[in-house]
């Protein structure tokens, strides 16, 4: 019933992008007859048609060999059908964080939220941005039994359970009965009201300032309480069955037994299939026009139809991020700590970056490029009364000194040859000058990786990238060789070839050389922006 609601309701009425996650045992069957009768399983697996012949191959196949089983069948729209107890609340979170306008309308049976999976699964919408990230619709069911006895969340109090679901940070809305069409109708007005309250927490979130942190709101939780066994036989051989846990699986078995398959067949009866189906076994229309049509059918969803919504990963090579062990018992080392980073970009622009954790902590770039490593063609970190000595002195006016400290100082006014390392490296010999620039740029360089290493509290590892860094193993070695303070050491030959990692085993600190990318991350942002 569940599914079929948020079906027929809320994503007719609202047009909402949704798909359906069945946590409860065998809720599997819910959903293939549900994407059956909406046409999407048909579309999907064609010998199942939407007629006489395909209702039988769709009974034969039920729970069969060769055919779908009972717990976890393939079925279009959804990533989880029931029996696999424990992990569909946080299988619905895992769907909705990112998908900024997914709704995950995820069943929770009341067996499986006695698992310890489920049960810790409740504090995901801690998790839940309201500004970034779908939505969770979690529905409890509440039908008193699970395989062979009672249910605790059905058992307690409607105000224990109202304190535990508020406890977890839901807001409950409860919809209660044992009359199909009384339940149907609050269920109904429940997914009406639910999911508008969820778009106005996104809305509200998504309209604050950029830096402002969303509140966490109060996601609502629908808690379903019916019989177990509902609208199954109620006595089968003197013993109750709706209502109880004998209704667990198959309520009417051993088919020899005298007035079994009378039974069945009055129960199957009972729900009135010649007022639903015609006689070629088409579903009239009048109940067909109640589902979304097109690719708004639940079935239909991208987000749970495998291969429809396939990106390629980034995937760096995990090789660099290797302990180098050059023979046994040689080096100390240990699982992957929190990383205290340090990142220098070095090309004709340069910067020195510290990351703890993978968040960017502090940079050598100042208010303007000007600021921070000696570049190409700019000074980098400069004592300001130069500027006022400047200006006094020789009379500098603002625009003189903008072009000295942007276009005539750095590598290129300390060498009086160039502002490319290359050309450094090849007069170097012969040009004193050009020797001072190149070390002035790697104590330069160390000057601002010591000054990151306090920030971080110390170093794991240290990232060398940009065109110098990428291309230049005397200028790696120089910058190095004045951090063996911190336990930096490097290899030579690794070095000289750029093989990760170039640091050698008895270093400390593992030290990478990595392509910049630059392009591809352009590339990447200017895409992901909003069109």
């Amino acid at each position: 019933m569940s599914y079929s609601l948020t079906t027929d309701s809320s994503q007719k009425m609202d047009a909402l992008n949704m798909i359906c996650v069945m946590g409860q045992s065998h809720g599997g069957r819910g959903i293939a007859a549900n994407s059956y009768l909406e046409g999407s399983y048909t579309e999907k697996y064609p010998a199942i048609e939407q007629n006489r012949n395909g209702l039988r191959r769709r009974f034969r196949q039920f729970s069969w060999p060769q055919g779908i089983p009972s717990h976890a069948p393939e079925v279009p729209g959804s990533i989880h059908e029931g029996g696999e107890l424990g992990y569909s609340l946080v299988d619905a979170y895992g769907a909705a964080f990112d998908n900024l306008d997914l709704v995950v309308a995820c069943v929770v049976g009341d067996g499986e939220a006695e698992t310890s999976a489920l049960a810790a699964s409740w504090q995901s919408n801690k998790f839940l941005n309201s500004a970034r990230d779908g939505a969770v619709l979690p529905i409890l069911h509440l039908n008193g039994y699970k395989i062979a006895n009672a249910t605790i969340l059905a058992r307690i109090s409607r105000e224990e359970l109202t304190d535990l679901m508020r406890g977890y940070g839901h807001e409950p809305h409860f919809v209660e009965g044992d009359d199909p069409v009384l339940v149907h109708q609050a269920l109904a007005g429940a997914l009406d009201e639910v999911p508008a309250k969820m778009r106005q927490f996104q809305q509200q979130a998504r309209a604050l300032e950029p830096g402002q942190s969303p509140p966490r709101p109060r996601w609502p939780v629908i808690v379903l309480r019916t019989p177990k066994g509902w609208a199954g036989p109620k006595v089968v051989d003197g013993k109750p069955i709706e209502g109880s846990w004998r209704s667990h699986q198959g309520p009417i078995a051993e088919f020899k037994t005298g007035g079994h398959v009378q039974q069945l067949e009055c129960w199957l009866k009972s729900y009135r299939p010649e007022e639903l189906f015609d006689k070629d076994g088409r579903l009239l229309d009048e109940s067909a026009m109640l589902a979304p049509t097109g690719k708004d059918r639940v079935g239909c969803n991208p987000h749970a139809n495998g291969g429809n919504l396939l990106g390629p990963l980034d995937m760096p090579s995990f090789r660099v991020y290797a302990v180098a062990v050059p023979k046994p018992d040689a080096v100390d080392a240990e699982a992957t700590r929190p990383q205290r980073l340090d990142i220098a970009q070095l090309g004709n622009g340069a910067s020195i970056t510290a990351l703890k954790a993978g968040q960017s902590i502090d940079s050598s770039m100042g208010l303007t490029p000007g600021g921070g490593v000696i570049r190409g063609t700019r000074s980098g970190d400069l004592d300001p009364g130069v500027l006022v000595c400047l200006m006094r002195e020789k009379k500098f006016d603002a625009a003189k000194l903008e072009a000295l400290v942007d276009q005539h100082s750095g590598l290129l006014g300390i060498s009086g040859v160039s502002g490319d390392m290359r050309r450094l490296h090849e007069v170097a010999a012969a040009t004193p000058e050009a020797r001072l620039a190149i070390e002035m740029f790697c104590v330069s360089v160390r000057k601002q990786i010591a000054a990151m290493i306090a920030v971080l509290g110390g170093l794991d590892m240290l990232v060398f990238t940009g065109g110098i860094c990428e291309n230049d193993p005397h200028v790696r070695d120089e910058i190095c060789s004045g951090l063996s303070w911190i336990g930096v050491s490097l290899d030579d030959s690794s070095n000289r070839s750029a093989s990760n990692p170039v640091s050698d085993g008895p270093s400390r600190c593992q030290v990478l050389v990595l392509a910049s990318q630059e392009d591809e991350q352009l590339a990447l942002h200017a895409w992901a922006l909003p069109t």
